[in-house]
């Protein structure tokens, strides 16, 4: 029977001090009707306030960034375990680089909805329950010391609790460590119309499992159902509450296409990340007491027991889980750019850390460590702006010429990412491409235009914050739908375009020079005063050479290129190197999630064309 899906999802943040939970429910398709493929992901994060929020963060868009990049690969539940691997090495990675993170990591549990199947990954103790004739069962493992001691228990096989242990003590967690246990069945659930389905964290542990069916029952819709479950966890006024996700999947007969009431890809506006320092300013400080002891520490304070719970975990292991096949090497992806992600990105601070996957910012530059002299040439004459008429629809973007030019594409640094290279010499025609980079504004009407739907995120960020949760192929529709209303040949950038045009003349990592600069641009760790968790009105940093705005930072920006792992045969002419039925794409500029060196001009992100992100927008050029 086929079905459709009513997804939603929200979160409080307790009696906490800040919210360290986060969550992102992203459709696998670019269909974004009710029925289409989604995966849907919530961790809660640990380790102190500052710690729990990035890990969780990381972990989620790095998890997303791997899942949405190679869906179509298929074999689902492999696909989730590389996923859980890569979030784990970017969570330790990140720890080992910064002191004041020692000690943090996440719980994780994400869902893949896929036709009427249901395939989970969990790691911890969140919750995955299915309502289905008004009888909630809970479907994942519960990874805590409590969970343990009630599964050995049921297997007649009960277990002392150790003196001074407690039950949320965690034993299973995304730490950067080996990760003791992974709850991924290798057959799906199948899910039937009438079937709620809820994420949700710990925090939900405030509500008995019979008011969460009762709620369930009563709900109509996903939007009521995690409203209902919310309000009543916050309204116990429990004296710790501690922060609250909860996501619903509402599963409906299918009779006719049913839009979503949700955008493409959803990011509530509480995934956020407090906007750090520079690395080098950030002060050696101990973590505040985490809300849950970190898994190492918690089997270190029950030393004595150790070896018992041990031989009574391998043996449990053996019977009700089957040995799984290790993960494969996070390190063998690709390419560092799809699977990083820190907050659709979120990142990493300046720690030559990916933002969220090491598909994101893994490489090293030892340009870096040059003089921080200034490598920048000298400003051009002021740009000459202009716009084109959009036939009646207004004006079309503000676009400034670039001047015909060769320049040396890549990188030749043997510490950067492999795809940079080899280094080649690529002529460049003169060309026009947009200031900025395109906004909700600019969107809007073309959105208007052609009757298609976009996300709602200009009524958090404003109309002239550039748009995000654009696939590629809508990238190429807008410009395309520019090219007919003013009757001029606008297109998006080639890839070598791209990059002529961000380093400005210049040959530094960045067009400013060897070093990040203060003020220069908005990505996670530039040091300045704008919140991480947003991109930011077009044009509020300065200028390029060039005359080109947030060519660094602010969001991503789609290119016309097909992916290639390197530049070998790549083309000369500054032409557009496609493929044959090119699934990845690529993106470049680096975001306000991102860290410091994604901002590189020579940096090159991998990215599923069908693929929405919400640091990924785009920028127009023109022909002559």
């Amino acid at each position: 029977m086929s079905v459709r899906f009513e997804l939603a999802g929200s979160q409080i943040i307790g009696r906490r001090n800040s919210q360290e939970d986060a969550f992102l429910i992203t459709y696998l398709s670019e269909k974004s009707d009710a029925g289409a493929d989604a995966v849907l992901i919530v961790a809660d994060g640990m380790g102190g306030h500052a710690a729990g929020h990035l890990a969780s963060n990381l972990a989620v868009q790095t998890f997303n960034r791997h899942v949405t990049t190679h869906y179509a690969e298929g074999d689902i539940p492999a696909l989730l375990h590389e996923g859980i691997a890569h979030a784990n090495k970017v969570i330790g990675d990140t720890a080992k680089e910064m002191s004041a993170l020692q000690g943090m990591g996440c719980t994780l549990v994400s869902v893949v909805l896929s036709g009427s199947h249901l395939y989970y990954v969990s790691v911890g103790d969140s919750h995955i329950y299915l309502l289905r004739n008004q009888k909630l069962k809970k479907a994942n493992a519960d990874h805590s010391y409590g969970g343990f001691l009630d599964r050995m228990a049921a297997l007649g096989q009960p277990v002392e609790p150790e003196p001074g242990s407690t039950r949320n003590m965690l034993l299973s967690a995304l730490t950067g460590e080996d990760i003791f246990e992974i709850d991924c069945p290798g057959e799906p659930l199948e899910l039937l119309p009438g079937d709620k389905v809820i994420l949700a964290t710990d925090g939900l542990d405030t509500l008995a499992e019979d008011q969460i069916a009762a709620l369930g029952a009563e709900a109509s819709t996903a939007n009521s159902l995690v409203e209902g479950l919310l309000k009543a966890a916050d309204n116990a006024k429990a004296k710790h509450q501690d922060n609250t996700t909860v996501l619903a999947i509402h599963v409906l007969e299918r009779t006719e296409p049913v839009k979503s009431a949700l955008p493409p890809s959803i990011q509530t506006e509480a995934l956020t990340l407090p906007a750090p320092p520079a690395v080098e300013e950030i002060p050696e400080v101990s973590a505040p007491q985490p809300r849950r002891a970190r898994p190492v520490l918690v089997i270190a304070g029950i030393a004595a027991v150790l070896g018992l719970i041990a031989v009574l975990l391998f043996k449990y292991a053996q019977n009700l889980f089957p040995p799984e096949a290790a993960p494969p090497d996070p390190v063998s992806m690709d390419n560092p750019a799809a699977d990083e992600g820190l907050a659709p990105g979120l990142a990493t601070p300046e720690i030559d850390q990916p933002r969220a996957g090491s598909d994101r910012d893994t490489d090293t530059d030892p340009s870096a460590a040059e003089p921080s002299k200034s490598g920048a040439t000298a400003p051009l004459a002021a740009p000459e702006v202009f716009r084109d008429a959009l036939g009646g629809r207004g004006q079309g973007p503000e676009m400034v010429w670039i001047p015909e030019g060769s320049f040396p594409m890549g990188s030749t640094k043997t510490a950067a990412a492999t795809d940079e290279s080899p280094r080649h010499q690529v002529a460049v025609k003169r060309f026009a491409m947009s200031r900025h980079e395109v906004t909700y504004a600019e969107y809007a009407a073309f959105a208007r235009a052609t009757r298609r739907s976009f996300g709602n995120g200009s009524a958090r960020t404003g109309d002239r914050t550039p748009v995000v949760l654009v696939t590629w192929n809508d990238a190429v529709a807008y410009t395309r739908w520019v090219a007919r209303a003013t009757g001029r040949p606008y297109r998006l950038p080639t890839e070598a375009e791209w990059e002529y045009a961000a380093a400005a003349g210049t040959q530094t990592p960045y067009w400013w020079g060897y070093q990040i600069e203060e003020g220069k641009a908005h990505c996670y760790g530039c040091g300045s005063d704008l919140t991480a968790q947003q991109p930011v009105p077009v044009g509020s940093f300065k200028a390029n050479p060039f005359g080109l705005h947030d060519t660094a930072g602010n969001v991503l920006e789609w290119v016309q290129d097909c992916y290639h792992p390197s530049y070998t045969g790549a083309p000369s002419d500054g032409s557009a190197w496609e493929a044959p039925k090119c699934r990845m794409r690529v993106a470049r500029g680096g975001a306000y999630s991102t860290p410091v060196k994604s901002l590189r001009s020579t940096k090159r992100f991998r990215l599923n064309a069908g693929g929405h992100y919400d640091d990924v927008g785009l920028r127009v050029v023109r022909e002559p």
